[in-house]
């Protein structure tokens, strides 16, 4: 499976990574995270593992909903389940005294916030990917509108924006390899919101590497109702007979 590994690691486009559900997939993309850990001082692809990376589906009426909210809620999660698992993996591979201070300096004059160390900007991470779970579910479930983004330290923030600004804080040229393993269900709003960022155009920051049964990625239109093929951008890894067998069907 190492030329499959390159294929995956070795570009920058996003892709979707096809094939069954199960361990040998979810071995292949740790061992890909293993292989190409978050360093500094360094010009090869950082990958990162994402469990937590979509909200569990709940059956809602639309006409009493807010729609664009769910949508913005969605959103913000993956963002900060990315920073989560981004932070959590760097304090794991990183020890440098400086560069945390760099890290933290950013956090605080970026977003007015008074961070002491790598834990606390693990915690605000973390406080803000519980809040918006929370908001949606509670939301969806009971129409609970009580929720305030002053509850939170940080209630939004721009990903591409703030990871283009660490990786010239841990001094790295390339990109964040974002690695879904698609092994649950989630919901629609959540997987437009990772497809918002499948469609985007190719860059220099994040490669967005999703893993997934071909039957079970459930939309390929992102939060502004796009089909995300438009940019033509993205590409495709068969790691097994998954897709040929989908296509053989149609």
């Amino acid at each position: 499976m190492d030329n499959k590994k390159n294929e995956v690691i070795g570009q920058s486009r996003h892709q979707f990574i096809y094939g069954y559900d199960g361990e040998q997939r979810t071995n292949f993309l740790k061992e890909i995270e293993e292989e190409n850990p978050i360093v500094i001082n360094g010009n090869n692809p950082m990958a990162v593992y994402i469990s937590d990376y979509g909200l569990p589906p709940i059956e809602y009426d639309k006409k009493k909903v807010d729609t664009g909210l769910v949508t913005i809620v969605s959103t913000e999660y993956f963002a900060f389940s990315a920073l989560s698992r981004i932070i959590e993996t760097y304090s794991e591979n990183v020890k440098n005294s400086e560069k945390n201070s760099t890290i933290l300096e950013l956090m605080n004059n970026c977003y007015c916030l008074n961070l002491s160390g790598i834990d606390d900007l693990k915690k605000v991470f973390n406080d803000s990917k519980t809040f918006y779970k929370n908001y949606y579910t509670d939301y969806l479930k009971n129409g609970d509108t009580s929720y305030s983004i002053n509850d939170i330290k940080l209630p939004f923030v721009d990903l591409l924006m703030y990871l283009s600004q660490f990786k010239k804080v841990i001094n790295n040229e390339s990109y964040f390899a974002f690695l879904i393993d698609n092994n649950k269900e989630i919901s629609i709003p959540s997987t437009k919101a990772i497809n918002l960022y499948v469609g985007g155009r190719i860059n220099d920051t994040i490669s967005m590497k999703i893993a997934t049964d071909p039957n079970k990625w459930k939309s390929y239109l992102d939060c502004n109702g796009q089909y995300i093929q438009s940019c033509h951008d993205y590409g495709d890894v068969q790691i097994d007979d998954s897709l040929k067998k989908v296509l053989k069907r149609w």
